[in-house]
């Protein structure tokens, strides 16, 4: 039996990708201690494994503001000069065989440089790092404003480089190099997407690994009626848990499938209440919340936020897109979703509820879409999952192994 630590970050994307892996090393007799907010303890605890609260101020939300990655690096490491001395401590009592870490969790890493052993990071966004950067869309609104706001890339690096050299000063651990950070790689990472998915993925060697999104059912929302879902084509509408204060945009696409001759179901999420989308005709259903992995099988068309949990939970049932990203990482994977045809990207915040209609219309009858997104779901089944995950982590751990 193996004593793992698994340090993330209190953000649901970030942490129910991790969930099946911690239940899986649990069930077959591994102790796994969990790192993160309060709020995600019972979620934790459901898996099996034991729990530690940190006491974190930053949300960890990314800003729709383009540049927002920029100021959040210093923010976050700010972060870890508040948590590192406890999490510290406690590793040193538990003394685990591995350290495993969440891609913005950096200290994580610093654990693990404080214990003198290796560790594996587990990324469960897309991978945008030194290692592919040749290979970034030089089209996001990331990469032109990188371009066209140099001062403030630069205040922004200025203030993570000084709060990375504090902390190098007091524990004497290394932080990544700023194109890394986001990523965070250790000896070992675990990409949850595919290869074929990844941008850039033929550059990645064996320090990385594979292993596809890791999905398994929920149970955080009452189910959809089935016979509802199915009686026509279905339009699906979700901004996911991080950009759904968007009820503007809920109401255009009330207003773009108004008199549609198929079902619309929208998921609003806690920032938007029903009543403001106006009265619905009986065809298009809002709810707070639904059962996303019951909805996507039945669903012509998703029209996605583009956050990578979705859309890896779309293509997992070979759903075609309509993506309006809102912001973080969410250009890069809308970028990838269309190059690799499984849908059509918008811009939310100035199309039409005409041009809406029309662009979602276009994603539901061309088969073309289906076929890509059912693509990249067959990528995601080959890549192995957990199996391949405990095995890259048994590698990795009798590799490293104290002699």
């Amino acid at each position: 039996m193996a004593t793992i630590c698994f340090f993330n970050v209190p953000a649901t994307g970030h942490v129910n990708p991790t969930l099946p892996l911690v239940r899986a090393l649990v069930e077959r007799g591994d102790r796994v201690v969990y790192f993160d907010t309060p709020e995600f303890e019972n979620k934790v605890k459901t898996t099996g494994a034991e729990f530690r609260a940190l006491a974190l101020s930053y949300d960890f939300v990314p800003r729709q503001d383009t540049l927002a990655p920029f100021k959040a690096m210093g923010l976050i490491m700010e972060q870890a000069q508040r948590v590192l001395p406890y999490c510290v401590e406690q590793a040193r009592a538990l003394q685990p065989d591995l350290i495993l870490y969440d891609t913005m969790c950096p200290w994580g890493s610093h654990v693990a440089q404080c214990l003198e052993m290796p560790a594996v990071t587990f990324c469960s966004i897309l991978y945008i790092g030194m290692q592919n950067f040749l290979a970034w869309p030089r089209r996001t609104k990331l990469t032109r404003a990188m371009l066209t706001h140099p001062f403030y890339v630069a205040r922004g690096l200025a203030h993570y480089q000084w709060r990375a050299a504090q902390v190098w000063r007091r524990h004497r651990v290394r932080s990544p190099w700023f194109l890394d950070f986001f990523v965070n790689p250790g000896a070992l990472t675990l990409i949850a997407t595919s290869r074929y998915f990844q941008i850039g993925g033929e550059r990645f060697g064996d320090k990385f690994q594979f292993i596809g999104p890791l999905i398994a059912p929920r149970a955080d929302a009452p189910p959809v009626d089935l016979d509802w879902l199915t009686a026509k084509p279905l339009v699906y509408i979700s901004l996911g848990t991080l950009f759904n204060d968007r009820a503007d945009f809920f109401r255009l696409c009330v207003d773009a499938f108004r008199d549609a001759p198929y079902h619309v179901l929208i998921a609003l999420g806690n920032r938007v209440r029903v009543q403001a989308l106006g009265a619905l005709p009986a065809h298009i259903r809002a709810e707070p919340y639904v059962l996303q992995l019951q909805v996507l099988p039945h669903a012509a068309v998703f029209i996605t936020h583009a956050g990578m949990n979705s859309v890896s939970e779309a293509a997992w049932f070979g759903t075609p897109m309509t993506l309006a990203p809102q912001g973080g990482d969410q250009d890069f994977i809308a970028h990838r979703v269309a190059a690799l045809g499984a849908g059509v990207p918008i811009d939310s915040h100035r199309i039409t509820a005409s041009e809406l209609r029309a662009r979602t219309e276009q994603t539901m009858q061309d088969a073309r879409y289906r076929a890509g997104s059912q693509k990249i779901g067959d990528s995601f089944r080959a890549a192995g999952g957990v199996p391949r995950a405990l095995a890259a982590l048994d590698a990795f751990m009798q590799k490293h192994a104290p002699s």
